[in-house]
């Protein structure tokens, strides 16, 4: 059986036992929450991998379908008052949401698209700019409606 050292490291909620050679068994501590620590080094060693693929200049995620050219062909079109977005959007091959997530009706930029026109935007961060109410807000809201 291989041995395997261990740093206790403190955190907030009490002392976290953190691995430091990959060849550990839980035995070998007796560490309890085995799950969770396992857990634990998973996540740092994606963090890791992700932070060196990013350092060799690796983009991950989905292409993006709104880049400056489209975005400069849908903010022309929106322009014209008699355009229809879901046309707009069949013809640039993009839905109605992706199409309104960078470009206002009226054919103006909003900040997702100002972002592509400014070449800082980053794969999946206009869908996170969108705020929802937390669950409890929503059970309020029900219980003061039906009261």
């Amino acid at each position: 059986m291989k041995s395997a050292a261990y740093a206790a490291v403190r955190s907030g909620q009490g002392v976290l036992l953190r691995k430091t050679a990959d060849t550990a068994s839980s035995a070998v501590c007796g560490a309890p929450h085995t799950a969770e620590f396992e857990r634990e080094l998973i996540a740092e060693r994606t963090i890791a991998g992700l932070a060196a693929a990013r350092a060799r200049g690796r983009m991950g995620g989905r292409p993006r379908k709104m880049d400056r050219a489209t975005l400069m062909m849908a903010m022309s079109a929106m322009a014209d008052r008699k355009a229809v977005a879901a046309a707009v959007a069949k013809r640039l091959n993009l839905t109605t949401t992706t199409l309104y997530t960078y470009v206002n009706g009226d054919g103006t930029v909003k900040a997702a698209g100002q972002a592509v026109l400014e070449g800082t935007h980053r794969p999946g961060t206009a869908a996170k700019a969108r705020s929802r109410r937390p669950q409890a807000s929503r059970r309020q809201a029900d219980a003061t409606a039906g009261a």
